[in-house]
């Protein structure tokens, strides 16, 4: 079995709440945008949503989260929104 250094064990352990808090504030934009989802109309759905909605509305939902998350306009039409180019995006 293995020791712990005695320097290491004089190290504070960080303090993790803000990242709870962060994973809180997430969890509840999200449910936001779910419920909104749930609620549209074929009048007021965005019109990438439209075609999807009857089919599954549950995956309606999950696009309405990431396209969120990634800043995609409502007047983009793709369901995910523009191509990405995640190591570009890294870059920046």
């Amino acid at each position: 079995m293995a020791t712990r250094h005695p320097a290491r064990s004089a190290i504070p352990r960080p303090d993790h709440q803000h990242l709870r808090a962060r994973a809180a504030r997430i969890t509840e934009l999200a449910t936001t945008i779910t419920e909104k989802t749930r609620t549209h109309s074929d009048d007021d759905a965005p019109l990438w949503a439209r075609a999807l909605r009857e089919v599954d509305p549950a995956l309606v939902a999950e696009l309405a989260v990431w396209r969120a998350a990634h800043r995609v306009p409502d007047l983009d039409r793709r369901p995910t929104g523009p191509t990405r180019y995640p190591v570009a995006e890294r870059r920046e």
